[in-house]
């Protein structure tokens, strides 16, 4: 009798977990309860393929799908998305180059999705004596990466201002994220945010609240005679941006 009992118990307990546990195998995301039982799902969304150089993550959580290319004044009809780094220089400056980034990748994530922290990593290739802040702003245009320049968001069609600069027309005026550039090369990221504009951002993404264009990257303060690259989307692998979202559903 004990026997059936015990057995009877672990194919009851199969029976109510077996639906849960192949969710999670089919969303193929790491998956673990949080303090109040609800499932969270942890997702990577990047280019990158190995290792992260040093920043912990399982390559099985790991969604493909950022675009990204740098805007530049000094050569207005250029396109760079298939450059290797993302040049940011100061905003007041004959020269200044700004960037866009879009983490195409979201669409992965069930619309019925609630965001529960993110974290945004940019890799420093080259790195300033004076520190600044690479600030973000989500575009309102539907940009064409791999047609836009200082100039044009997609062929035949002109940015408001140039460089995506013009507030509430081509981009957001309020600001999405700030991140420290320090004075080294490497991550630097904004760490886990629990409330922001960047996870409401990204929470408009997958919701459909916003379309997902993703958001222009620049550096208002930075010293005049100076620049920073990050790695691009197409640029060293293990280098390359990288969005980590937390989330139930």
């Amino acid at each position: 009798m004990k026997k059936l009992l015990v057995i009877l118990s672990i194919l009851i307990f199969i029976a109510f977990t077996a639906p849960c546990f192949a969710q999670q195998q089919m969303l193929g995301v790491l998956a673990r309860k949080n303090a109040g039982g609800v499932v969270e799902y942890t997702k990577y969304v990047t280019n990158n393929t190995d290792t992260f150089n040093s920043i912990a993550y399982d390559a099985g959580n790991m969604w493909t799908g950022v675009n990204d290319t740098q805007l530049a004044k000094a050569t207005p009809a250029t396109n760079s998305n298939a450059a290797a780094t993302l040049g940011l220089s100061n905003y007041s400056e004959a020269n200044i180059s700004t960037a866009t980034i879009v983490f195409t990748g979201l669409s992965n994530i069930p619309a019925t999705a609630t965001v529960k922290s993110i974290t945004l990593g940019y890799y420093v290739s080259h790195a300033m004596t004076t520190t600044s802040s690479i600030t973000s702003h989500r575009l309102l245009l539907n940009h064409v990466v791999t047609e836009e320049t200082w100039n044009i968001y997609s062929t035949g069609n002109n940015w408001n201002t140039a460089g995506a600069a013009y507030n509430d027309l081509d981009r957001s005026s309020t600001v999405s994220n700030v991140i420290a550039t320090g004075t080294t090369t490497g991550w630097k990221t904004t760490g886990v945010l629990e409330a922001g504009q960047l996870m409401t951002d990204v929470q408009n993404f997958i919701d459909g609240g916003n379309s997902n264009y993703g958001w222009v990257i620049y550096m208002p303060d930075a010293p005049a005679d100076e620049y920073l690259t990050i790695t691009s989307s197409d640029g060293t692998d293990g280098q390359r941006p990288y969005l980590k979202i937390i989330y139930d559903n």
